[in-house]
This record gives structure tokens, sequence and C-alpha cells, in this order.
């Protein structure tokens, strides 16, 4: 009876992990392609904006945003013309509507040392 008994146990313990599944991995989002033939990776970065340039050409400054990851690493992004950018919602927003804090996934490649946004959506405000 005893034995019986945990056999029973251990089943009802074994049940709950042989159901679990593995939490899904990030999809790349579509916005982030290479050019056929390209060897490029892309890439997902997520965290909070803590800058955000916008394109001067009086200046010679390009767009970019540097975002900071929850463990305090930033990354610098250049932002081009083809780069998306969306709000939580999926709707194109322009790059200066994103406000310090906000958080966010980007999508990018590395091009020439250059971390090349595709996609900077909105994941949180």
């Amino acid at each position: 009876m005893k034995q019986m008994l945990m056999a029973v146990l251990v089943v009802l313990a074994l049940v709950p992990v042989s159901f679990a599944q593995p939490a899904p991995a990030a999809k790349v989002p579509a916005a982030v392609t290479a050019a056929p033939g390209a060897a490029v990776e892309a890439k997902i970065f997520t965290g909070k904006v803590r800058s955000i340039v916008l394109e001067d050409p009086a200046k010679g400054t390009k767009s970019s945003v540097v975002v900071a990851s929850p463990k305090g690493e930033r990354s610098f992004f250049q932002v081009t013309s083809v780069t998306q950018v969306q709000d939580a919602a999926g709707q194109t927003v322009a790059l200066g509507s994103l406000a310090n804090g906000t958080e966010v996934l980007v999508g990018y490649v590395l091009k020439d040392n250059v971390r090349e946004a595709a996609l900077i959506k909105v994941v949180k405000e």
C-alpha cells in the first residue's frame, strides 16, 4: 500500500513538469532583413530610451538613439531612412515622439561596426 501511494505521489509530482513549455523565443521582426546574399545577422535589443538625436543636415548629424538595457548596458543605434518606428499598437510614429524612459525593442543589424536600427517598437510607455 505504501509503495502504491508513493508511486502515485511521484506521478502527480511529475505531471506538471511534463506539461511545462519553454518560453517562446523572441521573433526577429520582419523589418529586420539583409540584402540578398549578404552575411548580416539580425539581432534584438530591448531597454529604455536614454537619448535621441534627430538628423540635422546643417550640422552634419544623423539620427540615432541610445537605449539602456535593464542591466544598464547602453547601446547606440543609427537610425536611417528605412528604419521603422512604431508605437505599442504598431502604428508608425516619428522618432522624435519617443520620450526618455520609454521601453523599446530595437531590431538591428551590424553594418561596418555600426548598429543600424531596422525597427524601433515601443514595448511599454
